[in-house]
């Protein structure tokens, strides 16, 4: 990869890119009544990726990298990816933050994506992560980490955690990440599922929460 796509690779998966995702706990936020030490986050940090929704949208991005830029297959996808995240927050999170992506890269980075009338995040990361011609592994380890920076950073906002223990958690959790995206890649189809019930349960009471400083 020279460096040129590499920058360019950096810059779709820049936390400070404008998607909204600074808006989102994804339900995290609801567990901050439980007072959680740095531990506890780690350990949900790490079901997260093994058996969360970020397994599942690292499948999805597998599976829109194999399809791209096929718009019918993708729209399937995107149509499997909502019935897999079955918390409204969550899921209306994901595409809006898709969406806003889908125009960043036509408006302002120059990558191209298919049209999709409800285009996921990691389905247009897999489409841009296509374009761009890097490597399956690459492309999956990238979307983990941004997401999982963004999901720490909330973290240190709403529970009993500082920046610093976030960005240790998030070295600790390489590994995991690694061998879930090895594992993601050997059949994204069968690995396109979640099994997290009580993370959506949280993310559901999240809404109804008396003050809440994040949208999901």
């Amino acid at each position: 990869m020279d460096a040129d796509t590499l920058l360019r690779l950096l810059q779709i998966v820049d936390s400070q890119l404008p998607l909204g995702g600074f808006a989102h706990s994804f339900g995290l936020e609801a567990y901050a009544p439980e007072d959680l030490t740095p531990e506890e986050v780690a350990q949900l940090a790490s079901v997260h990726v093994v058996q969360g929704s970020l397994r599942c949208d690292l499948a999805a991005c597998a599976l829109a990298r194999l399809s791209c830029p096929r718009e019918e297959p993708l729209a399937r996808l995107c149509g499997q990816l909502t019935a897999w995240k079955p918390v409204r927050g969550p899921r209306e999170a994901s595409l809006q933050m898709g969406r806003r992506l889908r125009q960043l890269a036509e408006s302002a980075l120059g990558i191209p994506c298919p049209p999709l009338a409800h285009p996921h995040v990691a389905v247009v990361m897999g489409c841009l992560s296509s374009a761009l011609g890097v490597s399956d592994r690459l492309a999956l380890a990238a979307l983990a980490h941004t997401s999982l920076v963004g999901l720490l950073a909330a973290a240190t906002r709403c529970l009993r955690l500082g920046p610093q223990r976030a960005q240790a958690i998030l070295r600790e959790l390489a590994g995991t990440v690694l061998a879930t995206v090895d594992d993601v890649l050997r059949d994204p189809e069968e690995a396109l599922w979640t099994a997290t019930p009580v993370w959506d349960i949280r993310a559901h009471q999240q809404a109804f929460l008396t003050t809440r400083l994040f949208l999901s």
